[in-house]
């Protein structure tokens, strides 16, 4: 009996142990959150990149809660020294017009965008973009104004991200990883725009094939109210670069294909007088 009854309780637990799931590993603990202690400031700036004076800032979470400051003249804030849950601490940016903003800041210093409320005046659509160079300029004829064809469309169906402008009616040049384009970037906010042309930015600026081995390079900027007639004329504060090169190759050791001083001929006119024409059709 005794030999029996050992057999049974062996053959039971060994079917247990076959038949039941598979021991498992302790579940480790959730991490602690990191908590960080630093002096929290920063800007708040429209979605043009102008200051936002007279807004608030809060801290809604983290030590101490609550804890509000009004942006400066030139957007600026502090909040002092706070204590932040990383990845879960949240600031609010708020004013009257302009949609409240919260983020996560992850840097002492923070830029926070507020985006007006009030329908910007340049919507998608068929615009002509002209840029026409300062009267004292000494540039070739054909190089003096350009006109060109613009579609305007949303980025991502968001209208509160800047704008797409797709460029046409040129032989625009699109060579290398900084590149002239076809396509630059609007942003926008009410009845203000701004373009910039530079390329080392992401925004895009403009290299046009007039003629064989002939280029002109368009770089600078573009900021003001525009009409809401339709019809627009801003400072471009800028540079035509025109020039005539050797050949048609194109050397990715020098970069882009654009205009450079070493061409055979090469004229630029930097002026804050040049003018930006963007009118609906």
């Amino acid at each position: 009996m005794k030999g029996t009854t050992y057999l049974a309780i062996t053959c039971l637990s060994l079917s247990a142990a076959c038949s039941g799931p598979p021991p498992t590993s302790p579940t480790p603990p959730p991490a602690a959150p990191r908590i960080v202690t630093l002096t929290l400031d920063g800007w708040v700036y429209d979605t043009v990149g102008k200051p936002v004076p007279g807004a608030t800032v809060e801290l809604i979470d983290g030590v101490p809660a609550g804890l509000a400051v009004v942006t400066d003249g030139s957007g600026s804030f502090s909040l002092g020294d706070v204590t932040l849950t990383v990845s879960a601490t949240k600031i609010r940016a708020s004013k009257d017009g302009y949609a409240t903003t919260l983020i996560d800041p992850t840097h002492a210093r923070t830029v926070i965008t507020l985006a007006l409320l009030t329908p910007p005046v340049i919507r998608p659509g068929e615009y002509t973009m002209s840029f026409v160079a300062d009267s004292a300029c000494d540039l070739p004829e054909p190089a003096r104004t350009r006109t060109y064809s613009a579609t305007i469309t949303l980025i991502r169906g968001d209208v509160n991200l800047p704008l797409n402008v797709a460029l046409s009616g040129a032989s625009f040049v699109v060579q290398g990883d900084i590149s002239p384009t076809s396509s630059l970037v609007a942003h926008v906010a009410g009845d203000y725009v701004a373009f910039l042309l530079d390329p080392y930015e992401f925004d895009g600026y403009i290299t046009e094939r007039l003629a064989p081995a002939t280029y002109l390079e368009l770089t600078g900027s573009v900021a003001g109210s525009v009409s809401t007639s339709g019809a627009s004329s801003l400072p471009f504060d800028g540079t035509f670069a025109y020039c005539v090169k050797q050949s048609e190759v194109w050397q990715p050791e020098v970069g882009p294909f654009g205009c450079y001083a070493n061409d055979p001929v090469y004229t630029r006119c930097d002026s804050k007088n040049h003018r930006f024409m963007l009118t609906r059709r």
